[in-house]
C-alpha cells in the first residue's frame, strides 16, 4: 500500500496544473508525440514500473480535473488546520509561560513579604520585651519602695514604743526612788531620836 504525503501531493497536483495551462500545452503535446513515438519504435519498453507510473500520472490528471479544487481545498482546510493547531499550541505554551512568571513574582512577592514580617515581628518583640524589663524594673523598685516604707514605720514604732517603755520605766524608778527616799528619812528620824534618847541617859548618870 503506497502512503502518499499530502504535501507531497500538493506539489504534484500543483505541477500538473502548471502543465496544462495554455501556455504549456504546446510542450505537453510534443511530449505526447514524443513518448509515442518512442513507444512505436520500442525505444521506450513498457515494464511493470512504467505502466504503473502511467497509470499514477493518468490517475492524478483524473483526480486533477475532477478533483483538484476538492484536494487543493481539503489540503488547504487541512493546512489551516495544522496551522491553527500549531498556533493554538504557541498560545497554550506562551500562556503557561506567563502564567509561571506570574506565579514566579507571587512567589517572590511572598518570600519578600514573609521577610518584612520577620522583620517587623523581631522590632516588636524587642520593643516589647524593653518595655516588659523597663515594667519589671518599675514594679519591683515600686515594691521594694513599698518594703522599705513599712519597714520604716515599724521602726518608727519601735522606737517610740522603746522611747514609751523607757519613760514609763524611767517614772516609775524616780517614784519608787521618791518612796524609799521617805522610808529612808524617817529612819534617819528615828536613829536620831534613839541616838538622842542615848544622850540624854548619859548625861543623867
Amino acid at each position: 500500500m503506497i502512503h502518499m504525503n499530502p504535501t507531497f501531493l500538493q506539489n504534484l497536483v500543483s505541477s500538473l496544473q502548471k502543465a496544462f495551462q495554455p501556455d504549456n500545452r504546446l510542450f505537453v503535446r510534443l511530449g505526447i508525440l514524443a513518448f509515442l513515438t518512442l513507444s512505436s519504435k520500442h525505444i521506450f519498453i513498457y515494464n511493470e514500473e512504467t505502466l504503473i507510473l502511467i497509470c499514477f500520472i493518468a490517475f492524478i490528471f483524473t483526480c486533477q480535473k475532477m478533483l483538484g479544487e476538492s484536494i487543493t481545498q481539503s489540503l488547504n482546510e487541512r493546512s489551516q488546520l495544522i496551522a491553527q493547531e500549531l498556533q493554538n499550541f504557541y498560545n497554550l505554551k506562551e500562556q503557561l509561560v506567563l502564567e509561571l512568571i506570574e506565579e514566579h513574582q507571587k512567589q517572590l512577592s511572598i518570600h519578600s513579604f514573609i521577610k518584612k514580617i520577620g522583620q517587623f515581628s523581631l522590632t516588636e518583640v524587642k520593643h516589647v520585651s524593653l518595655q516588659k524589663k523597663k515594667a519589671l524594673q518599675s514594679l519591683l523598685k515600686d515594691q521594694i519602695e513599698h518594703k522599705l516604707n513599712t519597714l520604716m514605720s515599724f521602726s518608727n514604732v519601735s522606737n517610740q514604743l522603746q522611747e514609751a517603755i523607757s519613760t514609763s520605766f524611767r517614772g516609775a524608778v524616780l517614784e519608787e526612788f521618791y518612796k524609799s527616799k521617805k522610808n529612808f528619812q524617817s529612819v534617819l528620824v528615828k536613829q536620831a531620836v534613839v541616838n538622842l534618847e542615848r544622850l540624854a541617859n548619859q548625861n543623867k548618870k
